[in-house]
């Protein structure tokens, strides 16, 4: 009951901030998601960085995770959900409280998503290369300055 309140209050609080930034995205709805569908990968030398999409109703729900050694770790739980008019991305890392992220700009094959009140990351940007290619850029402000994770994703084979 608890997590059902403070997702409300963190869902509030996101889109009273960003509502202008919000203009930009009210055209389009979760079906420009679609090319996520799949299972996606990249390879970092020590480990596998996979996202998988699949379609659930209203809704796209994802999972992203790390293969080192045949052994998954890091695993996050993602939505990408239309709430209200506005396309949203919500990642949950294992126990802790969903990080809601709403849509501030998008160009039709760059989608870009903020929560300026969270730690880090701040801005999560998915672009769209081609079918079987996204780039994502994973940044935030961190004591030491900007840090940015870059995700070259190739859509999987498997």
């Amino acid at each position: 009951m608890k997590i059902k309140y403070y997702l409300t209050f963190l869902i509030i609080t996101v889109f009273c901030s960003l509502i202008e930034a919000q203009v930009s995205s009210h055209s389009i709805d979760i079906s420009n998601f679609d090319f996520l569908i799949g299972k996606w990968e990249t390879d970092f030398g020590n480990y596998k960085y996979y996202e998988e999409w699949q379609k659930e109703n209203d809704k796209l729900t994802g999972l992203g995770y790390r293969i080192k050694d045949g052994e998954k770790f890091d695993g996050e739980k993602l939505i990408l959900i239309n709430i209200h008019g506005y396309i949203s991305y919500i990642a949950t890392v294992g126990k802790q409280q969903p990080i809601l992220f709403a849509m501030t700009n998008n160009s039709g094959r760059k989608f870009v998503f903020e929560n300026n009140e969270h730690d880090f990351p701040q801005k999560i940007i998915y672009h769209v290369i081609n079918n079987d290619s996204i780039h994502v850029l994973v940044e935030g402000q961190m004591k030491s300055g900007i840090v940015k994770d870059e995700y070259n994703l190739s859509r999987s084979i498997e």
